[in-house]
């Protein structure tokens, strides 16, 4: 199942990225070092997403108008008074020019939801606030779970192996162009305000 060749094929692209959003949360002190770490996000994802919609659409994946991200992002941004966002450029993403690509890229933000719950409890936990900025990470909320089943069951109904090769390395090379995109960030960060 391809579900299951993406999760092994990109493990070792997957857990370079997670280790370092990892630390960049244990960071996480003040509304100001949460609204850099959602801004993160957003200029990826968003700049992603809009390589993804020339891509994709219900034909492909029924309920996608729902998936995407950057609203939920930008909800959260206004919320912490950070208006002005801005989207990684298109050397820093991966190349996006097929429904195929556009899948393995979509694998690596579906699959962002997952730990979210995790995620806001810390960061809620170190920020000791009520703040209500936690749209992005509280996903699909209950319906998280089935939101992953249905898209993992359109990437298994994938079967022809020139196309899941197109798709892992898709989404293997979005892992990768996430990680640049975080050095790239965090050097940017601390040149302005150095």
């Amino acid at each position: 199942m391809l579900s299951e060749i993406l999760k092994t094929q990109t493990s070792v692209n997957h857990l370079l990225l997670e280790k370092k959003l990892v630390s960049f949360m244990k960071t996480i002190r003040t509304e100001a070092d949460y609204a850099r770490f959602l801004a993160l996000f957003y200029g990826y994802f968003g700049a992603l997403e809009l390589s993804i919609n020339k891509c994709l659409n219900a034909s492909i994946i029924p309920d996608y108008e729902n998936r995407r991200k950057t609203e939920a992002l930008k909800i959260d941004l206004k919320i912490l008074n950070q208006e002005d966002l801005k989207l990684a450029a298109s050397e820093l993403l991966p190349v996006i020019e097929n429904h195929l690509q556009s899948l393995g890229a979509l694998y690596v933000i579906e699959g962002s939801t997952l730990g979210g719950k995790i995620i806001s409890k810390m960061i809620k936990q170190q920020l000791k606030t009520e703040i209500m900025a936690f749209t992005f990470f509280t996903g699909y909320g209950d319906q998280s779970a089935n939101m992953w089943n249905s898209f993992t069951h359109i990437l298994n109904s994938i079967t022809q192996p020139d196309q899941i090769g197109i798709i892992v390395e898709s989404a293997n090379v979005t892992f990768q162009k996430f990680s640049f995109w975080f050095d790239f960030y965090e050097q940017k960060h601390r040149l302005f305000i150095e």
